[in-house]
């Protein structure tokens, strides 16, 4: 469980006059989910950092030491809630000050200018506030822009979120996109869940070429199983690097062992493997689950998985069952 410190902290004036330093609580937890921080968030937008300015003096509280922070940003996009000005915007925020980082489970973020990420932010009276302090309260994205696509009415700001962060920008470097897709793959699926995240890691293996198409087809099959066709691609592209190669025949091997391992415990115990494999014991984790299954490259994988369905939530059919029948 998550553990929460509020305290009054009031920053000392230094060489700022004091009306530039409001009265703020300190808003710290240990463990924050990027679905908790956009769910808690009144304002999250694409941004890049213009400056970053402390003032006042630092504080001590308990085992923190913190410093009261004005961040500028440009932005870029809104994607939840609005702000005064479109193309720029000031938060504040506490940031850890130690001569040393803590040596708790506390894991504390640092800002500086040039940095682009998606801002999670708290309206608080006529300011604009980081979610939470000290600890993470943004998600980093590789320098560049948005290409400018709209998303489709009704998208939901997990949904942007989400995509934001499995879509290339333009003027992005490929390379360093290509990196981090596994920690984009992880938020996302926090976001909105697994089948989703799959349809989203498809289209940007098919809409992609490189490196990003290669570790975006990484990515896809070994989270998701029964998506390996892109390995087989990789193999048969004369292009293709020997590293990839490697990697996509051990992928293509570890694969063919999780699927027997699928439909043996599938069928044997379907409750005890869904517990297992689902994010939570959520019936919405655990039908997501099964969606992933039921459009398997494997027809055996996909009829065990449509009969789970069927005797669980006889009630709810899947869309991706209906061709199975």
């Amino acid at each position: 469980m998550s553990m929460k410190y509020l305290f009054i902290l009031t920053a000392i004036c230094g060489s700022v006059s004091c009306e530039q330093n409001p009265k703020l609580e300190l808003r710290q937890e240990f463990t924050l989910s990027v679905r908790e921080l956009t769910n808690r968030s009144s304002v999250v937008l694409v941004g890049t950092i213009s400056s970053v300015e402390s003032l006042g003096r630092r504080f001590r509280v308990g085992e923190l030491i913190v410093q009261l922070s004005r961040v500028r940003i440009s932005v870029e996009k809104v994607l939840k809630g609005n702000v005064p000005n479109k193309g720029t915007a000031g938060f504040w925020r506490y940031v850890w000050s130690g001569d040393t980082l803590p040596k708790d489970e506390l894991s504390a973020d640092f800002y500086a200018p040039g940095m682009r990420s998606i801002f999670f932010l708290d309206n608080e009276g006529d300011r604009l506030r980081s979610t939470v302090d000290v600890v993470q309260s943004r998600v980093g994205l590789m320098e560049g822009k948005l290409d400018g696509r709209v998303p489709e009415p009704g998208t939901g700001v997990h949904e942007m979120v989400a995509k934001l962060l499995l879509s290339t920008g333009i003027d992005q470097d490929p390379e360093a996109f290509a990196r981090s897709l596994a920690n984009s793959a992880y938020y996302s699926i926090e976001l909105i869940g697994k089948l989703k995240t799959l349809h989203l890691l498809r289209d940007l293996v098919n809409g992609s070429v490189g490196q990003v198409k290669t570790m975006a087809c990484f990515e896809l099959s070994g989270r998701f199983a029964g998506q390996d066709e892109c390995l087989h691609e990789l193999l048969q592209h004369f292009g293709t690097e020997s590293w990839a190669r490697r990697l996509a025949e051990r992928q293509l091997s570890a694969g063919l062992k999780r699927d027997s391992s699928i439909k043996i415990e599938l069928e044997k115990d379907p409750e005890r493997w869904l517990n297992g494999h689902a994010r939570s014991r959520d019936r919405v984790d655990i039908k997501d689950e099964l969606r992933v299954l039921a459009i398997h490259a494997d027809p055996g994988i996909r009829r065990i998985a449509c009969n789970c369905m069927s005797q669980q939530f006889p009630d709810e059919p899947l869309p991706e069952c209906w061709a199975e029948e």
